[in-house]
């Protein structure tokens, strides 16, 4: 629990204060503090108090109240009496018995600094500290556990214990997740868990698909993005890693979409030493993953392929977001961007791989076109691998015999255009 976000209040209706304010427990909650610096829940009152917090009979709001109550009584008689002039050494001997015994009774200080607050000459002290404490609590519980107070002491037995209060406020205790909801305490599970453990790695990897998307659309980078379409992309990954197919053939489409191509100019590479394409065409202002997936002359002959197959132009957002044109089925366009995406990083290897190789400082003749029909070949290769693993069970009955790329003819796969 230590390596989990703070919990909060998931509760839809307000708490209505009653007899279990009394059991409150004042250290470890999750609720408190409220009107304290620092967000309730991460810092709780034991790090405000660290004295008040070795009072062991300073449990519960209960005690808290009953104590401060005590106390005031104390005070009370204690002032009045040297205003009576009441001054001598025994009386001064049994208030100090008499403040003893409600030390012990009501707060029972157990450490040097806690023994030291709650002394007769520290009185002023010990309730600045106490009305302090009340203060860090929602005025209306502790208003409903002073109302069980009678003569200003705790009522016999007590209305609620520390499990009662538990039982109350446990099971408003949980997460609010984006995109999940509220997840309750006593529902958390391994999977959960782990979930909000990468709470920060998720929130990081929506800005990254969210300027993914950006630059798939056109779109500037202030635009804000249209509805659904980050969640349209998160069900897009759902999909392409459902599919039985070799995760080496995932990872480009994946690493692309959070910027995690080892390309010059992105997150990841600011330290890399400038090196242009070996295709000599490298635009400024452009960014390298538009260059390398979309730009590049080696992408280009990927998406020249996949727009002589379907006879239309095909937008990169079609490409990038896994959206299939008019007249193909997602289950075989899903396929398709991941053999494209692929063979564009693997065109984008073996060109900067032919460059060094070359030694050349320059861009090397023909040697951009010759990577693209490698690319080529690589992208229709993988289909064809792809086809040679068998119909999936699900999901492609709607995939004819002259369906574009990937056919199914006599109960098998034919990859073609």
């Amino acid at each position: 629990m230590a390596i989990l976000p703070p919990v909060t209040d998931i509760g839809s209706e307000p708490l209505v204060p009653g007899s279990w304010c009394w059991g409150v427990p004042l250290w470890g909650n999750p609720f408190l503090p409220v009107g304290l610096p620092g967000q309730p829940g991460v810092l709780g009152l034991e790090h405000h108090y660290p004295v008040l917090v070795h009072c062991h009979a300073l449990r519960s709001l209960g005690m808290c109240v009953a104590a401060l109550a005590q106390l005031r009584c104390f005070e009370d008689t204690w002032d009045s009496a040297l205003l009576n002039g009441v001054s001598g050494v025994a009386e001064g001997r049994v208030m100090e018995r008499c403040w003893s015994a409600l030390v012990r009774r009501f707060l029972d200080p157990a450490s040097p600094d806690a023994c030291a607050l709650c002394s007769l000459d520290r009185c002023r002290d010990l309730l600045t500290s106490l009305e302090s404490l009340l203060g860090a609590v929602p005025v209306a519980w502790v208003e409903a556990a002073e109302a069980f107070l009678v003569d200003a002491l705790p009522p016999q037995p007590p209305p609620a214990s520390e499990v009662d209060a538990w039982q109350v406020l446990v099971p408003r205790l949980g997460w609010q997740l984006p995109h999940v909801g509220a997840v309750p305490l006593r529902n958390l599970s391994v999977r959960m868990a782990t979930v909000l453990q990468l709470g920060g790695v998720f929130e990081e990897r929506a800005v990254l698909h969210a300027a993914f998307i950006r630059e798939a659309l056109g779109l500037p980078a202030t635009q804000q993005l249209p509805e659904g379409v980050l969640d349209g992309l998160r069900d897009s990954f759902q999909r392409l890693w459902s599919i039985r197919w070799e995760n080496g053939f995932k990872e480009a489409f994946w690493r692309l979409s959070i910027d995690g191509v080892p390309l010059l100019g992105n997150s990841h590479m600011s330290r890399a030493r400038p090196e242009c394409c070996g295709c000599g065409s490298v635009v400024l202002g452009v960014s390298s993953r538009l260059h390398f997936f979309w730009a590049c002359p080696v992408a280009r002959a990927v998406v020249e392929q996949l727009e002589v197959t379907l006879g239309v132009a095909v937008p990169r957002a079609a490409l990038w977001l896994a959206l299939p044109p008019s007249g193909v089925q997602q289950c075989v366009w899903d396929v398709v961007v991941l053999a494209a995406l692929s063979a564009m990083e693997e065109g984008r290897r073996l060109l900067r791989a032919r460059v060094r190789e070359s030694g050349s400082a320059g861009v090397v003749p023909g040697l951009a076109d010759v990577v693209a029909l490698s690319a080529v070949s690589w992208f229709w290769g993988q289909l064809r691998g792809f086809a040679c693993l068998g119909v999936p069970r699900r999901g492609w009955a709607g995939v004819g015999p002259s369906h574009p790329f990937l056919r199914l003819v006599g109960g098998r796969f034919s990859v073609g255009r």
